[in-house]
């Protein structure tokens, strides 16, 4: 059956158990050109589904995986009391339980999701040390810029959508502190907070009309009676302070998702809630502890594409105004959209990335 992205079960769906931890992960294409694709919040595996057959046209073996917590993918539980800015030493003074919480928090940490990544390529590929091209999206785009740093033996070249490179900090900041200089990130605070996945899990169409936020967006979530739900609107009043974070105003979709795709989004959120992948919000203290004494710029042999969405409201174009400091290789385009780039643009976006990739082909096959 031809991939079709609007049908899900038209796509290869599996799963792997690695360093034990089970991935759901879609597999399309054959050969040894491997292209591993990173999903962020509150996204699946889906949100790649108009790039899967242009990669797989182009030759590449593309998996896909639901990222931790998320779907079928492990989610490893971690208590709403676990000390998210504290770090090894503060939960190891509080005692055993608060130990063991931090440590289940740790397998969402970039370094360990990294790895991951890294085994689940060896147990396709069937031999170990497989390189590929990672590309992300939001939480993805941040992962994948952190697998250049934590293994970049494994990385052939990067794609970053949204997502610009940030440096490794040399100092911890509280996010409150980050806020005070990015506002944007306000939200994070909230995310972090106790009880912020049961939140999401109560109000999911109010935060689904939020985030994909359009028109139809609202219509396909109308009552049972049809008419429209007042609270979905934008700029409506929120039943608690996280949900006006991602009401939609101003940011409305330039492509409306289907019916069918925003109820593939709500079963599967329906299905796992938010209990899992609210962690990667949580794991800011993990990634610095992880990430003391490594470099602090992406290594010059990886050749890199980061794409901007001229309307983000969450990761604004601006936010990569230096990014050629720290990655050196690194050819930038901007599209037309807001945050959810590549099914708003989904043209335009895989334009960029198939010439990209055909551009840089020779520069790949000359280190191998």
């Amino acid at each position: 059956m031809p991939m079709n992205p609007l049908d899900p079960a038209s796509f290869t769906h599996k799963h792997a158990r690695v360093r034990g931890r089970l991935y759901h992960f879609v597999e399309e294409g054959a050969g040894d050109k491997f292209a591993v694709l990173c999903h962020g919040f509150p996204d699946l595996w889906f949100g790649w589904r108009y790039q899967v057959p242009a990669l797989v046209a182009q030759g590449f073996h593309v998996l896909v995986p639901s990222m931790l917590g998320y779907s079928t993918s492990e989610a490893p539980v971690v208590p709403d009391s676990v000390d998210v800015e504290g770090g090894r030493g503060a939960a190891s003074q509080r005692g055993p339980s608060a130990m063991a919480a931090f440590e289940q928090l740790q397998q969402y940490g970039f370094r360990s999701v990294s790895e991951d990544l890294g085994a689940l390529l060896d147990h396709v590929s069937g031999r170990a040390g497989t390189r590929a091209t990672f590309l992300g999206h939001d939480w993805g785009g941040m992962l994948v810029w952190r697998v250049a740093l934590h293994m970049p033996e494994r990385v052939e070249r990067l794609v970053a959508v949204c997502t610009p490179f940030t440096p490794p900090h040399r100092e911890f900041t509280p996010i409150r502190e980050v806020v005070k200089k990015v506002p944007s990130m306000a939200y994070q605070v909230l995310m972090q907070a106790p009880g912020a996945a049961a939140v999401l899990n109560a109000h999911l169409d109010e935060f689904a009309a939020g985030v994909f936020h359009s028109a139809e967006t609202v219509a396909a979530l109308a009552r049972a009676d049809g008419r429209p739900d007042p609270r979905l609107a934008a700029g409506s009043k929120h039943a608690h302070p996280l949900l006006k974070f991602f009401d939609g105003s101003g940011t409305a979709l330039r492509r409306p998702m289907t019916p069918a795709e925003m109820a593939y989004y709500l079963a599967e959120f329906r299905r796992t809630g938010f209990a899992g992948a609210i962690n990667w919000y949580r794991i800011r203290r993990v990634n610095y502890d992880d990430e003391l004494g490594v470099i602090r710029r992406v290594p010059t042999h990886i050749p890199c594409l980061f794409i901007a969405a001229e309307h983000d409201p969450f990761l604004p174009p601006s936010m990569a105004r230096d990014i050629k400091h720290t990655v050196p290789q690194v050819e930038i385009h901007t599209v037309d959209a807001t945050h959810w780039a590549l099914f708003e643009a989904p043209d335009e976006v895989n334009r960029i990335i198939t010439s990209w990739l055909a551009k840089t082909d020779g520069a790949v096959k000359a280190r191998l």
